[in-house]
């Protein structure tokens, strides 16, 4: 999944996700506590639009719910059960609501922000079209770093 603006382009940071095989019978649900920010942050311009690509999928979004999250309020460095620090990244956890959100049905995601400038991380969970036969909806979770000028 792709974050284009009129700063660039970003890569998502993958995040809790489920599939279905139908014609196998299999499925998963894959919970994660947080999303590792690994990819550079992308710069964009407020009151611009922005769009989020869903390549090679054969499955076209139902809806998409977005939001916009203060990046020094939703980070956190993660630890295991332990207190151990898990790598060097920091990672997004929702700790604060939205300071922008939105829902978009169908496969045209577009967000324009209208938050002041600054650090943002941009959560984007998809809810898929469902495949015929499939026992539970699908749905991924992505977080891009945004800079908003």
């Amino acid at each position: 999944m792709f974050l284009n603006t009129n700063g660039g382009q970003a890569q998502a940071a993958l995040g809790s996700w489920n599939w279905c095989e139908v014609r196998l019978l299999q499925c998963a649900d894959i919970q994660v506590g947080y999303l590792i920010l690994e990819h550079p942050s992308v710069t964009w311009s407020a009151s611009t639009p922005g769009t989020v690509t869903t390549p090679n999928t054969s499955l076209p979004p139902l809806t998409t719910e977005l939001g916009l999250y203060l990046l020094d309020d939703n980070a956190v460095i993660p630890v295991d059960p332990s207190g151990q620090v898990i790598g060097d990244d920091p990672a997004f956890v929702a700790q604060t609501p939205p300071v922008q959100q939105a829902t978009v049905t169908g496969p045209d995601i577009e967000l324009i922000p209208t938050v002041p400038p600054g650090r943002y991380v941009l959560s984007v969970i998809v809810n898929w079209t469902m495949p015929e036969g499939a026992p539970l909806p699908l749905h991924t979770a992505y977080a891009f770093v945004v800079d908003i000028e």
